[in-house]
């Protein structure tokens, strides 16, 4: 791109891009008829936040623009679409950036005012000023400040002013620094010799304030007859840098113990600093390039497949991928030779930062011997392995990598291409693949959902086991499968294991089934129960309405000793009958409660036969029906039996 540049695009009402010139395809590739032009240009999701348009501005404005590191003018100006619809045509001029910017200004009187006008609306700068060289004073272009800055005023002395300032505001260990810098014939001198230079200082308000001012003459070093002071607060930058010197510090506190570990700029392909306590690591030549770093350190590894390995995960492009993928640690375990020529168990760590003082991508990668955590790893293991016999599958989990290993695997065998090193792999990818293989479709939604490693890790938060029941499809048919996640909060260790469940909901199958038998059979007796209570309780009236109706019948016979004394024998009968009755309804209390003693003893048919005779005979009379009985001649050859009585047989 030259010093300048111009060209133009539009865009219909809704931002988006209708046609556009060369010289805006050439400072913006990715412009397309139909796409968003904030999308084209910045990558954004939503109108720029200087954007003209949105904001309604009339005239020119002008912005730095971050990515390219150009200061652009751009002015919109409202056109109509062939249907009617309104639009806006958008052209614009570009200056690069720094020293260039200065030099490229061209001199006479406005040209001060244009650059002032390139900083007044750049997002980097809060305020602005001109400052005249050969009067001395001050124009104020532009000025956000409530306090420092704002004691400068449009026409004042530069030197009384920022005299004021320096002894008001400056930090007071930084003073005299910015008197130096800031000293009227200082300033002069070195902008005969530099178009542009920056200095940073602090200002105390009512909390300690990070600033740079940008100091830039207009036009050469030998006929400018001003320059610009455009003021920066960098509070952010400075947090930012604060943030990655503590965790590069607490990083490095940390890895103490480690055989070797080496700062690695990746962006300029570099080592930035070697340290650790084997004397290996410093034979590691230190101007190498990382790919070259990457394959001495290699050597030590005497398994060709983990040296590879170790090669592809820490090469400089797979370092800069991880990065861009979301990735900031990668680690790989395989032995490795020590300074004592013995080979150990070790685990090589990157961690990926972003330095925000260049904008550099760094790696801090680390080497140590974990041959001791490695048993005890095994061992937990193994131990796991013991306990987890009635289980299919057994994983360990690393919610930190989003990584499983295999502990334990019967039912299904995992694609290569799957597998990430020592038998681990993604843990989405595994388990979404195993949903899509194995799972009943209509539990693999369910199932998706269950197993989210952010779910998982938000109910073990509160519990130290979480599980589950769903449904797999085999060649045999449908089974039911339990997940369940155990977290040991000892060693942090979470182990994920599949157990089938068929013998368990068959049983509990059977057990319904059990349970519905048993309510069949209670509601059944309840049933029977209660027509036997409605037959007893038409068998008790019978003998009731004759000891009535008796009764009834002797008021009319008072003084009739012999027809009194034959209604008392039959009332003495129907009660006899009556109590018969009720002692059955109390033997069906004793069979339900199982304590009903069956008697044995003699009893003559013949005898209950006319007593039966009598009542029935009674309610026949009443209703006018004529009741006859037959006796087969055997039974009054043999009228005893043994037996237990029941009279509710009576209809």
């Amino acid at each position: 791109m030259n010093t300048h540049s111009s060209g133009y695009y539009s865009i219909d009402k809704d931002y988006n891009i209708l046609s556009y010139n060369d010289t805006a395809k050439q400072l913006y590739p990715n412009l397309q008829p139909g796409v968003k032009c904030y999308k084209a240009l910045m990558g954004l999701d939503s109108p720029c936040p200087p954007c003209p348009v949105a904001l309604g501005i009339q005239g020119p404005k002008t912005y730095l623009d971050p990515i390219r590191h150009i200061y652009e003018t751009v002015d919109a100006v409202e056109t109509v679409q062939p249907d009617g619809s309104r639009g806006h045509a958008l052209v614009f001029s570009t200056v690069a950036e720094g020293e260039s910017l200065s030099k490229s200004i061209p001199t006479g009187e406005n040209s001060l005012r244009l650059l002032g006008a390139i900083n007044l609306l750049a997002s980097d700068y809060m305020s602005v000023y001109g400052v005249n060289r050969e009067t001395g004073k001050i124009s104020v272009y532009r000025s956000r400040f409530t306090d420092a800055f704002a004691d400068i005023k449009d026409n004042a002395d530069y030197k009384l002013s920022f005299n004021f300032l320096i002894q008001k505001y400056i930090h007071p260990d930084e003073r005299s620094y910015v008197s130096r810098h800031l000293n009227y014939e200082t300033l002069l001198e070195r902008l005969s010799q530099e178009a542009s230079f920056k200095f940073h200082f602090r200002i105390v308000t009512d909390t300690v304030h990070y600033y740079y001012l940008l100091i830039a003459r207009n036009g050469n070093a030998d006929d400018y007859r001003d320059f610009v002071i455009a003021v920066a607060c960098e509070d952010n930058d400075v947090t930012a840098r604060k943030i990655y010197e503590n965790q590069l510090h607490s990083l490095l506190a940390s890895i103490t113990h480690a055989a070797g570990y080496f700062h690695l700029d990746l962006t300029d392909d570099k080592i930035l600093k070697i340290g650790g306590n084997s004397a290996l690591a410093y034979k590691i030549d230190a101007d190498a390039s990382i790919d070259h770093f990457i394959a001495e350190t290699a050597v030590f590894i005497p398994v060709l497949k983990d040296r590879n390995d170790f090669i592809n995960a820490f090469c400089r492009s797979s370092l800069m991928k991880s990065y861009e993928d979301g990735q900031v640690e990668v680690t790989r375990v395989s032995r490795c030779l020590y300074d004592d020529n013995i080979t150990r168990l070790s685990k090589y760590v990157t961690r990926l930062l972003l330095n925000p003082s260049n904008n550099h991508l760094e790696a801090i990668l680390y080497g140590e011997d974990v041959t001791r955590t490695q048993e005890a790893y095994e061992t937990q293991v193994s131990i796991v392995q013991t306990l987890s016999s009635n289980y299919l599958n057994v994983y360990l989990i690393n919610p930190r990598e989003k990584t499983l290993s295999v502990i334990k695997q019967e039912d299904r065998d995992v694609s290569a291409p799957d597998k990430k090193h020592n038998n681990t792999y993604p843990y989405d990818l595994f388990l979404s693949d195993y949903i899509r293989q194995r799972v009943y479709p209509d539990d693999r939604t369910m199932l998706e959902e269950s197993l989210e490693l952010d779910n998982v890790m938000s109910v073990l938060s509160g519990q130290s086991e979480y599980k589950g029941n769903y449904r797999i499809n085999d060649r045999d048919g449908i089974h039911y499968y339990q997940f369940r996640f155990i977290k040991n909060e000892d060693s942090g260790i979470i182990v994920l294991g599949f157990l089938n469940v068929d013998d368990v909901v068959e049983s509990e199958i059977r057990h319904q089934k059990l349970l519905k038998e048993a309510l069949d059979t209670a509601e059944r007796a309840n049933a029977e129960k209660s027509n036997f209570l409605s037959r007893m309780s038409h068998d008790m009236r019978t003998p009731l309405n004759g000891i009535i109706g008796l009764l009834e019948i002797d008021k009319k016979h008072e003084n009739d000793i012999g027809f009194l004394k034959s209604n008392r024998e039959k009332a003495f009968i129907s009660a006899s009958h009556l109590l018969s009755l009720i002692n059955d309804v109390l033997d069906m209390s004793k069979i339900e409660e199982g304590g009903l003693v069956l008697n044995h003893e003699p009893f003559d048919l013949i005898r209950y036969e006319k007593e039966t005779q009598m009542l029935i005979d009674m309610q026949a009379q009443k209703n006018g029906i004529d009741f006859t009985v037959h006796i087969a001649p055997e039974i009054y050859e043999h009228p005893f039996v043994y037996g237990s009585l029941c009279t509710s047989v009576v209809p």
